[in-house]
């Protein structure tokens, strides 16, 4: 899979609940430690939020841009 479906599919991962990004965020990190604590304070995870939000936008605007060449940008990003 391409760079930008790993990353759409990462940033949507944050908008998971908390409880339910908890066991995610320490299988990528190997253990319930400092960097999963770090990531799930509200002020980051809300930051994080807010930068998947425009991430997502950015998509959004780049497929409406392509307009009826949709398909060929979602080729080039897988």
């Amino acid at each position: 899979m391409g760079l930008y479906v790993f990353e759409v599919l990462g940033t949507l991962l944050a908008f998971l609940p908390r409880g339910r990004l908890r066991p995610v965020v320490a299988r990528v990190f190997g253990e319930e430690g400092p960097p999963v604590t770090a990531l799930l304070q509200p002020r980051r995870l809300r930051q994080i939020r807010i930068d998947a939000a425009v991430v997502l936008l950015l998509f959004a605007v780049s497929g409406m841009a392509y307009g009826a060449d949709w398909p060929f940008l979602a080729a080039m990003s897988a």
